[in-house]
């Protein structure tokens, strides 16, 4: 008989094509903390930003997103920029992008 190493492959496979995946980029003028996680809740990045660094990402929406020094901190979300100076608290943004 064959061996049935391929198909448990296959279902443990992270990246399984079921549901969406949101892209996202992250830029900083400044240096910044971010952290993101998925909808499983697992974390994408967790660290800080240098100043004038550009990070992309791709996930599983909802994206969560928590960024401290957030006033430097730019986000687009599937292409389109998200506005973050209205949801500012004592300079942390936390937004969940869908």
């Amino acid at each position: 008989s064959k061996p049935q190493v391929l198909p448990s492959l296959v279902q443990s496979a992270p990246s399984s094509p079921a549901g969406p995946v949101a892209k996202m980029t992250l830029s900083s003028k400044e240096v910044a903390w971010v952290e993101v996680r998925d909808a499983s809740g697992q974390k994408l990045l967790s660290r800080q930003l240098a100043a004038g660094e550009r990070i992309d990402l791709q996930g599983r929406p909802p994206l969560n997103v928590v960024a401290g020094n957030a006033p430097s901190v730019s986000i687009q979300f599937n292409g389109r920029p998200v506005d973050l100076a209205a949801i500012i608290r004592q300079n942390v943004a936390r937004i969940e992008l869908k």
